[in-house]
């Protein structure tokens, strides 16, 4: 599990580092792209659970990437 846990928080800051993916929003485009997902309920889904908004913007910071990861 500590692997899987790993691997979230370095794709996610990959995804603020290198893609200019800095919402919940653009990051799960990138994610679960439409044309395989039903990405808009899994936007909805992602920001009930963490409490944030879609277009909040996500820092490299334990009180935002936390809440995505778990």
């Amino acid at each position: 599990m500590f692997w899987g846990y790993r691997a979230m928080f370095r794709l996610l800051n990959t995804y603020i580092t290198q893609h200019n993916c800095e919402t919940i929003e653009k990051m799960i485009f990138r994610y679960a792209p439409t044309n395989e997902n039903n990405t808009e309920a899994y936007i909805r889904f992602v920001c009930e659970k963490t409490g944030f908004e879609r277009t909040k913007k996500i820092i490299k910071s334990d009180a935002d990437l936390i809440p995505l990861v778990y």
